[in-house]
């Protein structure tokens, strides 16, 4: 079969990274893959010397030079060109481009939820225009059973439930935190969704008796400004660590005691996934949508409700102090390659296909 996934980037986000994992998968089971770009970046997330990558525009600045009609054509041209047995476009603006471009053709369309669809995107006009789309479409693929409860029980029939793979290689990870710091972290966007305002006040709280600790976030967004301030007014700018971003996931992982996940919402986390793969101990909001279905509470990681600084504190200290971290990081590498390894996720997707032809 010829698959053609369509992105806005390769680099930068949780749905870039699951199109370069089972894009490269894919292909190596023997199909053919085409990604559509819309614009390169540096740090690009790795994909398979065989899988096909057509961009837009040489740059994000070049990109949104062209027109919105004539990104349009461009995008229904290289499609017809391409003539793929299906076009699996990723995030909800990708999957509405690419619905309005191919309108009158005959194209087998498998639209992509990756975030809570009940609060994203955050305009009722546009989840309206996200649920036309997704009803005219050939299949819906979405991440877990609670995306999927979301539609009506009609729209079901169409959706399959595809988790996120996690690469291979996180595996081999060793931890190699050579300093005398015990070092928690986390990676995502500097946005609301992310919470990370909240983890700070948790950090807080049990750093008060744990000198040794250090919070390391990952990531850039609007609100880096606001965060750095709310670290420098709490004093703790030489134990809070805003690092930017990272694209070798691998690296930071080794280096690190816990991963932790404050989010307020969620799709399925791969940041999440990746430090449960890797090994590393994990401490994570119970929010929509996602992380229940990766951690069973006080089996192979600790959850705690959203948006709770004392029970997220609780969780952190009972996770480094009071329990055997390496065996939760264990037990949770085990139920994430038992479940979601890029050869798992790969099979699941085309088996579903094959349900629908």
């Amino acid at each position: 079969m010829k698959f053609l996934f369509v992105t806005p980037s390769l680099s930068n986000g949780g749905a870039e990274r699951v199109v370069s994992i089972l894009s490269s998968e894919l292909t190596r089971l023997g199909h053919q893959t085409d990604i559509v770009i819309y614009f390169k970046k540096d740090e690009e997330y790795e994909v398979s010397k065989y899988v096909n990558k057509i961009y837009l525009a040489n740059s994000e600045s070049d990109y949104f030079k062209i027109s919105h009609w004539n990104r349009l054509s461009m995008l229904r041209k290289i499609i017809k060109e391409q003539s793929p047995d299906y076009v699996i476009p990723f995030l909800w603006y990708v999957c509405l481009h690419v619905c309005v471009a191919l309108f009158g053709l005959k194209v087998r369309i498998i639209q992509t939820v990756r975030n809570n669809p009940a609060t994203a995107p955050n305009k009722k006009l546009l989840r309206v225009l996200r649920d036309f789309f997704i009803k005219c479409s050939y299949k819906i693929m979405v991440q877990n059973n609670d995306q999927k409860r979301y539609f009506s029980k009609n729209l079901q029939k169409k959706i399959f439930v595809l988790p996120n793979p996690v690469r291979g290689d996180l595996i081999d990870c060793q931890n190699k935190n050579d300093t005398d710091k015990t070092i928690i972290a986390t990676a995502g966007r500097l946005n609301a969704q992310k919470n990370f305002f909240m983890l700070i006040d948790a950090f807080e709280k049990v750093y008060k008796n744990h000198k040794e600790l250090e919070l390391r976030i990952y990531g850039d967004g609007e609100l880096k400004e606001d965060l750095q301030k709310y670290i420098d007014d709490k004093k703790l700018s030489e134990t809070i660590k805003l690092m930017g971003r990272t694209n070798d996931m691998k690296s930071m992982l080794e280096s690190i005691d816990l991963y932790v996940l404050s989010s307020n919402y969620e799709g399925m986390p791969n940041s999440l996934m990746e430090a449960m793969a890797a090994g590393v101990p994990c401490v994570s909001t119970d929010c929509p949508t996602g992380p229940s279905d990766l951690i069973q509470d006080g089996e192979n990681g600790l959850l705690v409700p959203v948006n709770d600084a004392s029970a997220m504190s609780k969780a952190i200290e009972k996770m480094l102090f009071e329990s055997d971290k390496n065996f939760f990081g264990k037990k949770g590498q085990e139920f994430l390659y038992s479940n979601f390894s890029q050869e798992i996720i790969a099979k699941k997707f085309l088996k579903n296909l094959e349900k629908g032809d």
